[in-house]
């Protein structure tokens, strides 16, 4: 079950850098974008001269930021969660630090329900193996954790 659930992990590692990637690439440009677009409409409310549409612009620029940043927060926590996954995979093989392991298996899961909330559930493919893994591991980790280590037999003389 361990290698298993570090198989799984490592996969979902990959799915997690590849959209933590772009997800704060689509962030980042979404908060530079809104810039650009609270400036055009300043531009096109102070030709009306009506201050309801300069209100309105300024709304626009603010919530087109938030949105970005929280797609690029969102984003580096996916890169994060990627070298948490590699970490958990390590030491499940290992069969140590079982409890590091079950907190990873919990996030991977979070991760992917944040995911999931995000796009409405319209990336259940891509999900899948996320929380495939999450399960696994948190199985894993549960199945060893309050294990004893195994010693090795006394030498006989």
């Amino acid at each position: 079950m361990r290698i298993a659930a570090g198989v799984l992990i490592i996969i979902a590692s990959v799915f997690d850098l590849v959209a933590g990637i772009g997800y704060a690439f689509v962030g980042g440009a979404a908060s530079v974008g809104s810039d650009i677009v609270q400036q055009a409409a300043k531009q096109a409310a102070q030709k009306s001269n009506d201050p309801a549409a300069q209100q309105a612009a300024a709304k626009v620029g603010q919530t087109m930021t938030a949105i970005g940043g929280g797609i690029m927060f969102f984003g580096l926590f996916l890169l994060v969660m990627f070298a948490l996954n590699i970490a958990a995979a390590v030491v499940l093989f290992q069969q140590k630090a079982a409890m590091f392991a079950l907190i990873v298996g919990i996030l991977e899961i979070v991760a992917c329900i944040i995911g999931l909330v995000l796009w409405g559930g319209i990336n259940i493919i891509t999900t899948i193996p996320g929380l495939v893994a999450g399960v696994f591991v948190i199985i894993a980790a549960i199945g060893y954790l309050n294990k004893p280590a195994a010693t090795a037999p006394a030498p006989t003389m």
